[in-house]
């Protein structure tokens, strides 16, 4: 019994030594791996695991691409795109006048409006007989006159045909109809204005009506339309923008003429009849 204890004693002390043993090399391995992961740490060597990386030039979620330049051009609002330039040709650029400028209208270079076509569409090109129908002249004045001195232009602000105009001082030499007297100074209103065109003075009319030359006779056959502007005096035009004037010499280049139109013969006959006296008689 004796040697069974004593055995007994010795597998036990045995056992505890081969447990501490154990114990001892799991604290070694313990102690020896813990301060590499420490150094990692605080070393900051170690490094998270990069994530996935996406083929070059595909945006991602958190930075998206940015839109090429072509792109957000065209994206601008349309008032800051610029516009096209026109060809230089093209562009004809205008300023006006001050108001109560004086000019001699027939010196300045001219630029008729389409407007005329539409006029003499309408009204037609009527003979005298026709002319002195419509003309109602107890109304009229029909005198003989040239230009006594510089056209003023005005703006008469009333947004009609004949709001911007020039008002044209004629000297009345014979007169065939009305009650002026020769002398008189009358005031023409030519349907025209001056402004300054690409640099220069230039007059915009209507092609039925270019401005009345100087040192030239007229024969004009006008009504008193009454003061146009504030102040101003009486000035004389057509009732229905037929036939203001009528240049004589054009017409005294027309005699013995074969083949004239009917604007032509119709104010051969005005002349013949009022300048000529020859009321009725054949035309020469």
């Amino acid at each position: 019994m004796k040697r069974i204890a004593i055995l007994l004693i010795i597998c036990f002390v045995i056992c505890n030594l081969m447990g501490c043993a154990r114990t001892n090399e799991q604290e070694d391995f313990a102690t020896l791996s813990q301060p590499e992961q420490l150094v990692e740490k605080d070393d900051g060597t170690e490094q998270k695991e990069p994530a996935e990386e996406k083929p070059k030039g595909e945006p991602t979620i958190d930075q998206p691409q940015e839109q090429p330049a072509q792109e957000k051009e065209e994206l601008r609002p349309p008032e800051q795109e610029q516009p096209k330039e026109e060809p230089l040709e093209n562009k004809v650029k205008t300023a006006p006048v001050p108001d109560k400028s004086q000019f001699e209208l027939s010196t300045l270079p001219r630029f008729a409006d389409d407007f005329v076509g539409l006029v003499d569409y309408i009204e037609g090109p009527q003979d005298f007989k026709e002319l002195q129908d419509r003309l109602a002249l107890k109304d009229y004045i029909v005198v003989r006159g040239r230009i006594d001195g510089k056209s003023t232009q005005y703006d008469s602000g009333m947004f009609s045909l004949l709001d911007q105009h020039n008002e044209t001082p004629i000297l009345v030499q014979e007169v065939y109809h009305g009650e002026v007297q020769a002398g008189d100074v009358i005031f023409m209103l030519e349907p025209m204005f001056v402004h300054w065109r690409d640099g220069k003075l230039a007059v915009e009319h209507f092609g039925g009506f270019p401005p009345i030359e100087k040192d030239e006779d007229y024969l004009f056959i006008v009504y008193n339309i009454g003061p146009k502007h504030e102040g101003g005096a009486d000035v004389y035009f057509t009732k229905d923008l037929l036939v203001p004037y009528i240049r004589l010499s054009e017409v005294e280049a027309s005699l013995g003429r074969k083949g004239l139109n009917v604007r032509e013969q119709r104010n051969l006959d005005a002349y013949n009849y009022y300048c000529l006296g020859k009321r009725g008689e054949e035309n020469s």
